[in-house]
């Protein structure tokens, strides 16, 4: 596996991933009958403290970056990067796209807890990340999956903050579901 360190703006480079990832988060939401209602509940913070928003603006500072970035990462479609970070985007962005369905189609005054949700408590997040290192894979950018892993760990802290408020409206039944289901992943 090739990882290099070229830069240059052309028509084959990594912000294809960034337009199709773009475009399946912010159009995807609104095929549903309650379209707007299922972006206002995905855009909703609870409150954070101070420390919460100071990694919070780190973390759109990384996203912010990283999708600058891949403006000017050239792709080399015959590479083993190239299909390696493809096919990890395209299975992570499957199963983004299966996470916001789960998400969008769940009543709004319960939490989230059939399909992919069975089996993590944040596949949107995680799998969102997870798609970006395979654009970094894509396009060779260790500073691409270095900015991605930070972010990963970086979600953990706003990921603690929604499950705790997730707990105050939800109650018990997301208590239960906590028990029953992991963090992230099948593991952790």
């Amino acid at each position: 596996m090739l990882f290099k360190i070229t830069h240059s703006i052309g028509l084959i480079n990594a912000w294809w991933f960034l337009i199709i990832y773009t475009f399946i988060m912010i159009v995807q939401p609104y095929l549903y009958p309650d379209g707007k209602k299922v972006m206002k509940r995905r855009t909703t913070q609870p409150p954070k403290k101070k420390l919460e928003r100071f990694f919070g603006f780190i973390g759109m500072i990384l996203y912010f970056g990283s999708s600058f970035y891949s403006i000017i990462l050239p792709l080399s479609l015959e590479s083993t990067n190239f299909i390696i970070g493809t096919v990890i985007f395209l299975i992570s962005m499957t199963i983004y796209i299966i996470a916001v369905h789960n998400y969008a189609t769940t009543p709004f005054n319960k939490p989230v807890t059939k399909g992919i949700y069975r089996i993590s408590r944040n596949p949107i997040h995680f799998f969102s990340y997870i798609a970006w290192i395979g654009v970094g894979i894509a396009a060779g950018s260790w500073i691409l999956i270095i900015c991605n892993l930070i972010m990963i760990a970086n979600m953990h802290i706003g990921t603690l903050s929604e499950e705790k408020y997730c707990l105050e409206k939800y109650g018990n039944s997301y208590n239960k579901y906590m028990k029953k289901v992991p963090r992230y992943f099948l593991f952790f």
